[in-house]
């Protein structure tokens, strides 16, 4: 749903372009036909049509079995440096992802890795407006996600949750 709010922050995303490969970035603003704005475009997630699926595809010992059959330890090992790659260079930008949760991140069969829902960042005053329960710090239990600023100490509690989710392998 486009709302003010989320119109300004993706005006906002157009003119501030953080140069982030796999970042799946407004690029422009789609308008009907009557002049209102009705959505955004950003670049498709997958490299020469090779399928992306979303990062719960990886956790656990029967989804890796089952979507990566050759994957070992040293795989995950490095989708999670390439997953903290692209939040640090993001940091960079002064942007803070807000709502990680595997469901935001894809994975191809060759392990590039997209990050996807971008309109929903944090971007300088503009607030990240969702999440979910299990990747918010206890603090901030319970609070509407549209109704504060995100720290970098707070996306660290996310990022931390979510490495504990991928080798956890339960």
């Amino acid at each position: 749903k486009l709302t003010d709010l989320k119109l300004k922050k993706i005006k906002l995303m157009i003119s501030k372009k953080p140069y982030v490969q796999g970042v799946c970035w407004p690029l422009s603003i789609l308008y009907n036909s009557k002049d209102e704005p009705v959505g955004y475009l950003m670049l498709r997630a997958g490299k020469y049509f090779d399928k992306s699926i979303d990062l719960w595809h990886i956790l656990g010992k029967k989804n890796i079995k089952k979507y990566f059959p050759n994957f070992k330890t040293s795989d995950l090992v490095d989708v999670s440096l390439k997953i903290l790659d692209k939040i640090n260079e993001l940091h960079q930008y002064n942007v803070i992802l807000g709502d990680i949760k595997p469901a935001n991140i894809l994975i191809t069969s060759k392990t590039y890795i997209y990050f996807v829902d971008t309109d929903n960042y944090q971007i300088e005053n503009l607030p990240c407006t969702g999440g979910e329960p299990e990747f918010t710090p206890p603090e901030r239990q319970g609070l509407k996600y549209d109704t504060y600023l995100r720290t970098i100490k707070e996306e660290s509690f996310a990022v931390a949750t979510l490495l504990f989710m991928i080798f956890m392998l339960r």
